[in-house]
């Protein structure tokens, strides 16, 4: 289920601002679990003919459906209730472990989690990309969906996902830097995959928090590492070849940089504070 190869909507068209419209009804949708298309219109402050032609195409694709129909009215019609369709389509967030773990989550279009697995590879014998896809299909099976239902995968790693090779480095995990893991998972679920490093995707998490405003940045401390997730108010900051924030490999004397000179992860990481 493809949802990045859809032609560009010309700017200012009709198309668009369909798009627009379309978007806020099921933000509100989601917010609110279920609206009327009156209190839709109070929220977004579209006209009742527009708000009426965006839930009729919203049912029409299968994202929205009706729950019934208000009981409070003493007279006049009832109106009709409307709620996200959660089956619609799946999002499944996947995160590998060092040295050896893979976890997979899968939620609906409500954030509701419909299944979840977790289990360890020898990934000398295993390459990453089909452990993950193991466990994809596996734990798809367990929520009784169909792989194509799945429209979008989050995967996150440990150390560095260069984007440009598309290969995970810094991490304790066996040939994952062998292993072309966005395409391979691409070509194998047929829809879009994004990979950030861990602690990059826990920043994603907090900047959903409300209190969070203007620039974020978030120091992890792991028992395997230590990190940090930049976010400048307009994106995430991962560096030219996703490896920004990577304190834990960071040199403590600028002209010691050998094997065995110290990093900030022997000074401050979990080994050291235990």
């Amino acid at each position: 289920m493809r949802t990045n190869t859809d032609p560009p909507v010309p700017s200012g068209s009709s198309h668009l601002l369909r798009t627009i419209n379309e978007r806020a009804a099921l933000y509100h949708l989601l917010e609110n679990d279920t609206l009327t298309r009156v209190e839709l219109r109070k929220l977004t402050g579209l006209a009742k003919p527009t708000a009426s032609q965006v839930m009729l195409r919203l049912a029409e694709s299968g994202l929205a459906v009706t729950q019934g129909r208000t009981t409070a009215r003493p007279v006049g019609p009832r109106a009709e209730v409307y709620s996200v369709n959660a089956d619609h389509a799946f999002a499944a967030a996947v995160t590998l472990h060092e040295p050896d773990g893979v976890t997979v989550a899968i939620r609906d279009l409500k954030g509701r989690e419909r299944a979840s697995s977790t289990r360890t590879f020898d990934f000398t014998a295993v390459p990453v990309d089909t452990a993950v896809q193991r466990m994809l299909r596996r734990t798809a099976d367990d929520a009784g969906i169909a792989m194509d239902r799945v429209a979008v995968v989050h995967l996150a790693v440990p150390g560095a996902y260069d984007a440009v090779t598309d290969t995970i480095g810094y991490a304790d995990l066996p040939g994952a830097p062998d292993v072309r893991l966005g395409a391979s998972l691409e070509s194998f679920m047929d829809c879009p995959v994004t990979i950030h490093n861990d602690v990059n995707a826990a920043t994603v998490a907090e900047r959903r928090n409300p209190a969070v405003s203007g620039g974020l940045v978030l120091l992890w401390l792991g028992r395997e590492g230590i990190g940090t997730g930049i976010d400048l108010a307009h994106g995430l900051v991962v560096g030219a070849r996703g490896a920004a924030g990577e304190l834990g490999y960071v040199p403590v004397f600028p002209d010691r940089t050998g094997p065995d000179d110290p990093t900030y992860q022997d000074w401050i990481g979990a080994p050291a504070d235990l």
